[in-house]
């Protein structure tokens, strides 16, 4: 599908696919939290769901930018390739799901599950905020994604 944009037909939902791969840097948490948000926006997502996804960005982007590039200091290894996220937006209708992705090290499972157990509470934050929650490593344990979708209306 094509760039997510406003239905000029009244009362078709729109639809859509967007996708934006940066630096994992924290100075590009901000353009990934206004890409949410413009997508919440075009979708007619009343003002606190995109508030919510906001700081779900905000915390699955920090996560990218804090976690996956560090270098593993118990195999004395430096940090693995270029840091780079992507966050992908998948509109339908009125719900937004959304994907942040890394290429870094993988995440602990029990770390996501929801529950503060974890070093923080971002993943915490996200299942409070988001549906559908999923963290899904990628092969041989190098990357994450973390995909989770505003809730119905």
């Amino acid at each position: 599908m094509g760039p997510v944009a406003r239905s000029e037909e009244p009362g078709r939902p729109p639809a859509g696919h967007i996708a934006l791969r940066l630096p994992a840097r924290a100075e590009y948490i901000g353009l990934c939290r206004t890409l949410a948000a413009t997508v919440g926006e075009i979708c007619r997502l009343d003002a606190r769901t995109i508030v919510d996804l906001k700081l779900a960005v905000t915390e699955a982007c920090g996560n990218a930018v804090r976690h996956a590039y560090r270098p593993d200091a118990a195999a004395g290894a430096p940090a693995a390739r270029t840091p780079e996220m992507e966050l992908e937006c998948h509109v339908s209708g009125k719900r937004v799901a959304i994907s942040v992705r890394d290429w870094g090290r993988g995440v602990d499972a029990a770390a996501t599950a929801g529950d503060s157990r974890g070093a923080g509470l971002g993943f915490d934050l996200i299942h409070a905020l988001t549906d559908d929650v999923t963290v899904t490593q990628g092969t041989g344990g190098v990357g994450t994604t973390v995909t989770f979708r505003s809730p119905p209306d």
